[in-house]
């Protein structure tokens, strides 16, 4: 039952990200795996692998501001898949989001690990019975955030692993359409470019 966290932002968000290794996702996960899936027998199947994909959008569309859910601000707005897509009976995957106007490039990594763990509270508490928030919260209490200093801030675009890292992509669909390959951007040249490292 391996657990696998993928991280993905929108073309549009992809040099104004969280700026924070990947690892911190993964710290996160395994602790509430730890404390609160393990002990309750959630997502521990040996018949899957589990994925699941953290999406970060800036910006809160005004669709979703009357979204209700355990974490939702008038700031944030979490949006989690019900359920779990199956591949080839094997593979169950979860589609996380986030969205809010702060979700950026200047997040720390303390601010993300909290982020993260609202976006897996607000998935399990939507999904699991068994889980209650105030046990997810118990947990989170108990955290230790001095684990976080052994990651860079901000991360180097190799450790920031973004699905999209090692992809190119075209603004314009007339390009695309016309095969102008002079006019690929490659994320990781354009995110060094800015940033330089």
């Amino acid at each position: 039952m391996p657990h696998l966290i993928q991280r993905i932002v929108p073309q549009e968000n992809l040099l104004i990200r969280p700026r924070v290794s990947f690892r911190v996702s993964e710290l996160i996960f395994e602790f509430v795996n730890e404390r609160v899936l393990e002990p309750q027998d959630i997502m521990q199947s040996s018949k899957f692998n589990y994925t699941l994909v953290l999406a970060f959008h800036r910006g809160l569309p005004s669709r979703l501001r009357n979204h209700k859910g355990p974490y939702n601000t008038p700031q944030r707005i979490y949006l989690s898949q019900k359920g779990f897509t199956i591949f080839d009976k094997t593979q169950k995957i979860a589609h996380l989001s986030v969205y809010g106007e702060h979700i950026d490039e200047k997040l720390s990594p303390q601010e993300y690990s909290r982020l993260v763990f609202e976006m897996l509270a607000d998935f399990l508490l939507n999904n699991f019975k068994s889980v209650r928030q105030e046990r997810l919260e118990q947990a989170w209490a108990e955290f230790n955030f001095l684990q976080l200093d052994q990651f860079q801030f901000p991360a180097s675009f190799e450790e920031q692993r973004y699905v999209m890292d090692q992809d190119k992509y075209m603004t314009e669909w007339s390009d695309f359409l016309n095969k102008k390959d002079d006019k690929w951007i490659l994320v990781k040249d354009q995110y060094k470019e800015r940033y330089g490292f």
